[in-house]
């Protein structure tokens, strides 16, 4: 829970030349995206006004007019900066709580003060039940070496981190298995009993068990809800 919103949740780091970060939001798990019309907000950092987030990043909303067409869009005005609501399928528009600018469901301006559409980012949509949406700077590299001095097996975890970011570990032992939450310390001396933690932007190291000679492990970003805060 955050701000009283429920994690919905993760987004996990894939690193490219150009930084970007790839959500991957299953349809199944957001009701109204199934629906024509339908819009929600999710984030990574959380939100306490209007004015914007506690963070670096803006929550995204994503929003379905209909059929296979969706749109991904970031949540600050161009007017001045405001956090702006879900998609109002009533009012045919995103409405700015700050000056009453308005957007339409792919973020295009209806009426000002701003003059500027909402920034849209990439997305693909599988046919099936999963969004992709590139993320400009969300990319990150999880680097990963033993320690040999434990008394058990362990891997030590190192990766960068945003501020005021939720973070867990995954593991998977191969390619094709479901991703995993896996426990961590953050020192290779204490118990690995932390399932999560939030980042004050400094660079992170965790230690986690190896249970496993091969499989895979990462840094998972997770995702809130912000659809009514």
């Amino acid at each position: 829970m955050a701000f009283g919103k429920v994690w919905k949740g993760s987004v996990l780091a894939q690193i490219t030349p150009s930084h970007v970060g790839l959500l991957r939001v299953k349809l199944s798990d957001y009701p109204a995206l199934l629906e024509d019309f339908g819009s929600v907000r999710i984030g990574i950092n959380p939100i306490d006004n209007p004015d914007g987030p506690l963070g670096f990043f803006y929550p995204i909303l994503i929003n379905h007019e209909t059929g296979g067409t969706y749109y991904a869009l970031d949540t600050a005005c161009r007017h001045a900066g405001c956090v702006v609501p879900p998609y109002d399928p009533f009012s045919d528009a995103i409405i700015c709580p700050c000056h009453g600018s308005g957007y339409a469901i792919d973020g295009s301006v209806l009426n000002g003060p701003t003059v500027s559409p909402l920034f849209r980012y990439p997305i693909t949509f599988d046919g099936v039940d999963t969004l992709t949406v590139e993320l400009p700077g969300l990319g990150y590299r999880v680097d990963s070496s033993l320690v040999q001095s434990a008394d058990v097996p362990m891997l030590r975890l190192d990766f960068p981190t945003f501020e005021n970011v939720e973070y867990e570990v995954k593991f998977r032992e191969r390619m094709g298995d479901d991703w995993t939450i896996t426990p961590f310390g953050l020192s290779p001396d204490n118990p690995p009993d932390m399932l999560s933690m939030i980042a004050d932007g400094s660079p992170a190291t965790v230690f986690v068990n190896r249970t496993s000679p091969t499989g895979f492990y990462t840094a998972a970003i997770k995702l809130i809800d912000l659809t009514e805060g």
